[in-house]
């Protein structure tokens, strides 16, 4: 099952809709990219409309912000010619969007809590990253970063060096928006309510298999969505 595919065309994203086998209860999978096309989080909104609830990724922190400064760069290549997924208007789905992420203040005390040569480095390999995308990088360049595939080990695109760092950005968050997850399924079952979730497609993993593992839902149907194209 694949997330996000790349290919001679483009970057492209799946969105997959689950359905409960027992209570017919539906969840809308929309794996995000962090810069895309404008039609790519154009066509998300407009999916997003037929959702009850939303979950949302994001932690509120000036670290993060730091950390993901790299992304705030490459909008700014005119090669590029792309838009970062903080130009959304969600003002229509704003009254059905729940923040699942952690919070600020717990993401800033198990940052404090990694080695200091990680919470150094990290945020300065983000920027110099970002000045040499913004500068240098093409499409085609960006395209390969962004494969990612449900069959694939995780543990294949990480450096150990910084394993601290990827268990707080990816397998805690992973967790937390797990057990959120798991709440609106508890609170919302067999009420035919629709739950969307638009998450990183790093995330789309662990979802997928919890909620495959955990809840008993299928896939129902599986859409293309173009992201940016070559």
């Amino acid at each position: 099952m694949q997330i996000i595919e790349t290919s001679v065309l483009g970057v492209r994203s799946a969105a997959w809709s689950f359905v409960n086998v027992e209570t017919q209860d539906k969840i809308l999978l929309f794996p995000m990219v962090h810069i895309a096309e404008p039609q790519f989080y154009e066509e998300v909104l407009e999916r997003l409309l037929v959702c009850d609830v939303i979950l949302f990724e994001g932690v509120r922190s000036p670290i993060t912000r730091r950390v993901t400064q790299s992304y705030m760069q490459m909008v700014k290549s005119k090669k590029l010619n792309l838009v970062s997924q903080s130009t959304m208007d969600t003002s229509a789905i704003k009254d059905r969007m729940v923040l699942a992420d952690i919070k600020g203040e717990e993401f800033e005390a198990e940052w404090r809590s990694l080695p200091f040569w990680e919470r150094y480095i990290v945020p300065q390999l983000a920027f110099f990253f970002g000045i040499y995308m913004r500068f240098f990088a093409t499409r085609k360049m960006l395209a390969q970063h962004l494969s990612l595939e449900l069959v694939e080990d995780r543990e294949e695109f990480m450096d150990d060096r910084f394993q601290s760092f990827h268990e707080l950005i990816i397998d805690q968050r992973d967790a937390h928006l797990l057990g959120v997850i798991d709440e609106q399924i508890e609170s919302r079952a067999g009420k035919g309510e629709c739950i969307g979730i638009i998450y990183g497609a790093g995330h789309m993993r662990s979802v997928i298999h919890h909620l495959s593992k955990t809840h008993n839902y299928r896939v129902e149907t599986g859409e293309w969505m173009d992201v940016f194209k070559l």
